[in-house]
């Protein structure tokens, strides 16, 4: 992404400044404040999630298991409440549609693991 920009503002320093030579240092100029910007940014933003998270030695093992394990839990939970509900639609002892909010989790669920592939062939089913 900071490539992307670098070679957005070289053309338009090309195009703003006609002096070639004056061109290439403003481009350097701006390069380097841009990156040290950026990098400075970086620390910063760092710096918050280590201030508002903690450092990993410095939180409670059991918080840390509690957000090692969150994604799989409700990977586990919706992923099988839907599979549940979809086998047992198919073999008939489920005769009700899923329900909206167990649909939009399952649906979220699969989403993250799966992507806009699944969004995709779902999308060629309706």
């Amino acid at each position: 992404m900071l490539g992307d920009i670098l070679k957005i503002t070289d053309k338009v320093f090309d195009r703003l400044v006609p002096d070639k030579v004056k061109a290439e240092k403003i481009k350097n100029q701006f390069k380097t404040t841009f990156l040290e910007l950026a990098i400075r940014e970086n620390e910063s933003l760092r710096n918050f999630f280590l201030q508002y998270e903690g450092r990993a030695d410095q939180v409670p093992r059991f918080i840390l298991m509690m957000r090692a394990l969150i994604r799989p839990f409700f990977t586990w939970l919706f992923g099988l409440l839907g599979a549940f509900w979809v086998i047992g639609q198919a073999f008939g002892f489920i005769n009700k549609e899923m329900p909206a909010a167990l649909g939009m989790w399952v649906s979220i669920v699969l989403g993250f693991w799966f992507g806009s592939r699944w969004y995709e062939k779902l999308k060629g089913k309706s």
